[in-house]
Parts: C-alpha cells; sequence; structure tokens
C-alpha cells in the first residue's frame, strides 16, 4: 500500500520552530532545525546537558524550562511532539492542527502531518529515507548504506548541471525533458567531476544537450 505522505522539503530558513521535550530525541529535531536556519524554541521542564551547550553556541535557540501549552505553538511554522509522554505529544499534534501548524508526533505517524525523514546531503542534492515512521532505526541504516553509494562528486555535479540550466535558460534556450535524460550522462560527468573538472563537465553537457560535436580529445 503507497505512503499517505506526499514527500516535500520544507523551508524553515528564519522561521519559528517549535520543539516539545528536553531528551535526546528532541535535542535531535533541534539540532537539525538548527542547521536549516531556523529559530528554534523548546519547551520541557527538563533539559538533557547537551541543551545548554548547544544554547551557549545557537543564537537561533530559546529555551523555555516550563510545562507545554498551546499558547507556546504561536506563530510556529512547525512543531515537533518528542517527549516520552505519547499522551503529551498527541496534545500537541491536536493543538497544532486546531492552529493549523504542521506537526509531527514521535513514533506516532497516525497524528502527524508530517514525518521528519532521514537525509543523505551532498551539496545541493538531498535524497530523503523514510519508512513512513514504522522504523526510524530502519530509514538511517538505509541512508547509511546509501552515503556508501552516492559519492562527494555529486555535489559537483549538481553545480555543473545548475549552471548550463542557468546559461541557457539566460540565453533563451528550451531543452526539452526527453533531451535532458539522453544527455545526462551519469558515467561520463562524474569521471569528470571525481577528477575536479567540473568546467569540462559543463562543457561536454551543453554541447551533448545543443546537439554540438565533443571537443578534439573527448571529454
Amino acid at each position: 500500500m503507497r505512503s499517505r505522505y506526499l514527500p516535500v522539503f520544507l523551508n524553515v530558513r528564519e522561521k519559528k520552530c517549535v520543539v516539545i521535550g528536553g531528551g535526546r530525541v528532541a535535542f535531535k529535531k533541534a539540532s537539525t532545525l538548527l542547521r536549516y536556519g531556523a529559530k528554534v524554541l523548546v519547551v520541557s521542564p527538563e533539559f538533557e546537558p547537551e541543551f545548554q551547550a548547544l544554547a551557549a553556541q545557537s543564537p537561533g535557540l530559546r529555551l523555555r524550562k516550563k510545562k507545554y501549552e498551546a499558547r507556546d505553538l504561536r506563530g510556529a511554522r512547525a512543531v515537533f511532539a518528542a517527549t516520552s509522554d505519547e499522551s503529551v505529544n498527541r496534545t500537541v499534534a491536536s493543538e497544532a492542527l486546531r492552529l493549523k501548524i504542521l506537526a509531527n508526533a514521535a513514533d506516532q505517524p497516525e497524528h502527524s502531518q508530517f514525518l521528519s525523514p532521514s537525509c543523505l546531503e551532498r551539496g545541493d542534492l538531498m535524497i530523503a529515507v523514510s519508512t513512513s515512521g514504522k522504523s526510524p532505526a530502519l530509514a538511517r541504516a538505509i541512508r547509511l548504506r546509501l552515503e556508501l553509494l552516492v559519492e562527494e562528486a555529486y555535489a559537483s555535479l549538481v553545480r555543473a548541471v545548475e549552471a548550463v540550466r542557468s546559461e541557457l535558460k539566460k540565453e533563451g534556450i528550451r531543452i526539452q525533458e526527453e533531451s535532458w535524460r539522453r544527455a545526462l550522462d551519469l558515467d561520463v560527468l562524474l569521471g569528470l567531476c571525481r577528477e575536479s573538472r567540473e568546467a569540462e563537465a559543463r562543457d561536454w553537457l551543453r554541447r551533448r544537450l545543443l546537439g554540438l560535436p565533443e571537443r578534439a580529445g573527448g571529454a
């Protein structure tokens, strides 16, 4: 059966996001949000020691040592209910829904409007792995396996393709999707990017898209 979740990427930069809970799961959520530029409020009666160190080095993080109240969610783009009490997490998710705020309840996908997948990043390339909340540990294990397959050269490849795409757009040249599919020979392009020949990868791709002959000496 297909998952009921639509895979999307949420822009949280400079947006308020709330984490309810002060344990290890909450710490992980807060750290991830900060990495993507969010303004993070964490609410909990108690905090793991790591939170204090994180707050000291993260201007975008606020810790509010208190019990959760619905007003803590005001103005939030998204909320993560990450306490050890499932009833609290359900309450947070329910109140977020009432306030039209996206909510994720730890280990309770049935009460979540969105999921927080395990992500692999190579520059601007992002691959998200999710088990629809069934097993975050399995999602992480699959992501670690993918890290062995998706090398750092992919970051260079993304830059090269983006540069060619932008150049052609500025020149008013429209390339059909089928032409892009034929032109993106990953064996050739990744080979060049592995050797730090990104400029040559751009040139090779542009010529391929425009049906021009390769330069003397090949790629």
